[in-house]
C-alpha cells in the first residue's frame, strides 16, 4: 500500500480544513449535539471515528437556511464538504471547511453570506443525490414455492417514503421537474426490485405532484369571479347613466372608476367594456338638466 492521505490525517477532536486536502468528503449524518459554547454544533457522521463535523456560524446559518433549525431531522441526511483555501482568521487565508452539497434540496439554494463586516458574497449550496441503492447488485428472488408474497425490504419502504415526501413538498412545476430528473435511478430501482411499492405508492406520488401544479383553476371560482365583475358592470353603468357631459368628468377621474377599468381590461371581457363605452358615448351626448 503506497496511498499517503491517511498520514496527512490532522490529529484532533473534529474533521477540520486539513482533513480534506486529499478532495472533498460527502457525510450521512448520524447525530446533532448543540452546546452553547466556543463552537456550539457538533454534527457526527458515519465513520467519523469521533471527530464530528462543527461548522462555523456561516455554515451553521446555511444549515439553517436550507433545512431549518431543528437539528433532530437532520439525522439521516447528508454532506458535501470541501477545503476553501480562502477562509482567513485574523486577517490571514488558513483555510476552512464549507458546504457545497445538500441531500433533501429540489433544487439550488442560494443565500448571502458575510466575508466581513462590509462585505457579503453569495453563496450557493447544490442538491446532493444520494445514491440509496448499488445499481450493480441484484437482490435474489423469492422462492417459487412460497404461497404468501414476500414482504417489502425496509430499505425499499424507506426509498419510497422518502420520494413520497419529497414530491409532496414539491413547491411548483419546476422543482417536480428537477425532482422526476434526479430520481431516475430510484424510480428505476423500484420498478425492477419493488414494483407492487412503485405501482401503490411512489407512481401516483409523482402523477399527484404533476396534476396539482398543472391543473386548472376551478371553474366555481371563476364563476364567481365573473359574477363579481358582471356586478361592477352594471353598477357602474347605471352611475354613468345618472351623469352628463358636464358631470362625467368627475366621475371617470374618481380611483374607483379606474381601478374598475384596470380590472375589466385585464379580464379582457370586450362585452363588458363595450356596455361601459357606450355608457360613456350617451352621457357624453346628454344635455344638462338645467341647459
Amino acid at each position: 500500500m503506497s496511498d499517503l492521505r491517511p498520514t496527512i490525517i490532522a490529529k484532533s477532536d473534529q474533521t477540520n480544513a486539513d482533513d480534506l486536502l486529499s478532495g472533498p468528503m460527502t457525510i450521512k449524518i448520524t447525530g446533532v449535539s448543540v452546546k452553547m459554547d466556543e463552537q456550539p454544533v457538533a454534527i457526527s457522521f458515519e465513520g467519523d471515528n469521533n471527530k464530528p463535523y462543527k461548522p462555523g456560524k456561516s455554515m451553521r446559518r446555511v444549515l439553517v437556511n436550507v433545512w431549518g433549525p431543528d437539528g433532530n431531522k437532520y439525522i439521516g441526511r447528508s454532506l458535501t464538504l470541501y477545503r476553501d483555501d480562502k477562509v482567513q482568521f485574523g486577517g490571514l487565508a488558513v483555510g476552512g471547511i464549507r458546504i457545497s452539497h445538500m441531500s433533501d434540496i429540489p433544487k439550488d439554494v442560494t443565500m448571502a453570506l458575510t466575508v466581513s463586516r462590509a462585505n457579503k458574497k453569495p453563496f450557493v449550496v447544490r442538491p446532493l443525490v444520494v445514491e440509496t441503492k448499488p445499481e450493480a447488485k441484484a437482490r435474489p428472488a423469492a422462492p417459487a414455492a412460497r404461497l404468501a408474497p414476500a414482504e417489502d425490504d425496509p430499505e425499499d419502504v424507506k426509498l419510497a417514503d422518502d420520494l413520497v415526501a419529497l414530491f409532496g413538498e414539491a413547491p411548483d412545476l419546476d422543482a417536480h421537474a428537477e425532482l422526476v430528473s434526479a430520481n431516475e435511478p430510484q424510480f428505476a430501482w423500484l420498478k425492477e426490485n419493488a414494483p407492487r411499492l412503485w405501482k401503490s405508492r411512489v407512481e401516483p406520488a409523482v402523477k399527484a405532484s404533476e396534476e396539482r401544479h398543472t391543473a386548472k383553476p376551478e371553474a366555481p371560482a371563476q364563476e364567481a369571479a365573473t359574477d363579481a365583475l358582471l356586478d361592477a358592470t352594471l353598477d357602474m353603468v347605471r352611475q354613468i347613466g345618472a351623469r352628463n357631459k358636464d358631470t362625467l368628468p368627475a366621475l371617470t377621474v374618481s380611483g374607483k372608476y379606474q381601478r374598475f377599468v384596470g380590472d375589466l381590461e385585464k379580464s379582457g371581457r370586450l362585452d363588458l367594456m363595450n356596455r361601459i363605452r357606450d355608457a360613456n358615448a350617451s352621457a357624453i351626448l346628454r344635455e344638462p338638466v338645467n341647459a
